[in-house]
């Protein structure tokens, strides 16, 4: 069995205080059934800092977002996910 390359790697000194932007396509990769929208931008925040990386943090989320329902909307960019709407 082949080991899994991880996805990011630990931060350096120097990267580990620098800004980070996230940039989140919901329409391939959609918030999970069930799953409260609220904890999308700490629990994004809490894996970037399981690896090192602790300056601050911006979230795009970017897609058709008018096909989320207004709930969801409003609970995401309560936490201060930026949603960007691109039809692509």
């Amino acid at each position: 069995m082949t080991e899994a390359t991880p996805v990011i790697q630990t931060a350096t000194p120097d990267e580990a205080a620098s800004r980070t932007w996230v940039f989140w396509d919901i329409k391939s990769f959609p918030l999970p059934h069930g799953f409260d929208p609220r904890r999308v931008h700490q629990c994004i925040k809490r894996f970037l800092n399981n690896y090192g990386y602790n300056g601050p943090l911006t979230i795009y989320a970017f897609g058709i977002v008018t096909d989320l329902h207004e709930d969801i909307l409003r609970a995401l960019s309560s936490t201060g996910i930026i949603l960007y709407y691109d039809p692509y």
